[in-house]
């Protein structure tokens, strides 16, 4: 699951949704190539466990 920066920008380009909650416009954007799953982006999860200082205060 290697993909380029530009493969990564055109699937989220393709894949916008929109809604509407009352007067406010939603864009919706899921995970590139993850579309459907749950959970926290591997990249993302990948750099929090191998890449980030652990003593640094992580999201939640």
């Amino acid at each position: 699951m290697s993909y380029t920066h530009e493969e990564l920008t055109k699937r989220l380009e393709e894949r916008i949704t929109h809604s509407k909650k009352g007067r406010l416009n939603i864009i919706n954007k899921e995970i590139p190539f993850q579309e459907g799953r749950a959970g926290l982006d591997p990249r993302v999860k990948r750099f929090l466990t191998n890449e980030a200082d652990p003593n640094i205060r992580r999201p939640i």
